[in-house]
């Protein structure tokens, strides 16, 4: 297997397991279960000003990283699929908060099921 193949094996298995954690934190924010500290992270109004980090937003963090640095290595688009979808979450959300009530979970829910 050639260092590309193996490369391309590397960012299939982040991006897999990038997907499960990501369907979980949109779950839970279309259930209206809890928010997202990782899908909230960009919004400091979310937290009074403050940042807090769990153990969990630390690894999706790490995976997201990972994958846009290994997608530039290999010459793909930027930011890929999957973080694309966080984007996107958070520009809808944006504008969503002042009009929609509910408007986060509305996201939520049609982003899930663009990810199943």
């Amino acid at each position: 297997m050639s260092r590309t193949d193996k490369l391309y094996k590397r960012l299939k298995e982040l991006e897999a397991e990038y997907k499960k954690k990501l369907i979980i934190e949109f779950q839970n924010v279309a259930e209206n279960i809890r928010g997202s500290m990782y899908l909230d992270r960009k919004r400091p109004h979310s937290f009074a000003g403050k940042f807090w980090q769990s153990k969990e937003v630390s690894e999706i963090e790490r995976l997201e990283k990972d994958i846009i640095k290994l997608r530039e290595k290999l010459g793909e688009p930027i930011p890929g699929e999957l973080v694309a979808l966080v984007e996107e979450y958070n520009e809808k959300q944006e504008v969503a908060k002042d009009s929609l009530r509910g408007g986060q979970e509305h996201i939520a829910r049609e982003i899930l099921n663009r990810l199943k």
